[in-house]
């Protein structure tokens, strides 16, 4: 008879964690659902006001310098061939600054870690 207890009240105890695990799985996934929402609102916002910006600077440039749309295209392409291929994205390491001789063993600096790889001479960033 006691057995049959301890079976009845274990079943009802792994039954009780089951349900506390799924709850807890359906809440960590909502939360992350809900995370990742939240960050794609705000990308979206961002991206929604760059491009007014970019819109209201196009269209000063248009009208108050004469500049032509073609113009502006011919930039956009010039740029986006700054990282060595037309994709219609920026590769923001190739944008940076030219690797700088180092001044300890004329090694380039890695601008990665402002470190010369060779001798470990470090730049100052200000």
């Amino acid at each position: 008879m006691f057995s049959l207890f301890q079976d009845y009240y274990q079943d009802n105890r792994i039954r009780h964690l089951e349900e506390r695990i799924s709850s807890a799985k359906t809440s960590s996934a909502m939360g992350a659902m809900a995370a990742a929402a939240e960050v794609t609102i705000g990308l979206t916002k961002r991206i929604n006001k760059l491009q007014l910006m970019n819109m209201a600077l196009v269209e000063i440039l248009v009208d108050k310098i004469g500049v032509t749309d073609e113009e502006i295209k011919l930039k956009i392409s010039e740029i986006d061939l700054r990282d060595g291929k037309i994709d219609g994205e920026i590769d923001e390491k190739e944008l940076g600054e030219a690797a700088k001789d180092c001044p300890d063993c004329d090694a380039k600096i890695c601008r990665d870690f402002n470190r010369c790889l060779f001798c470990g001479y470090e730049v100052m960033r200000l």
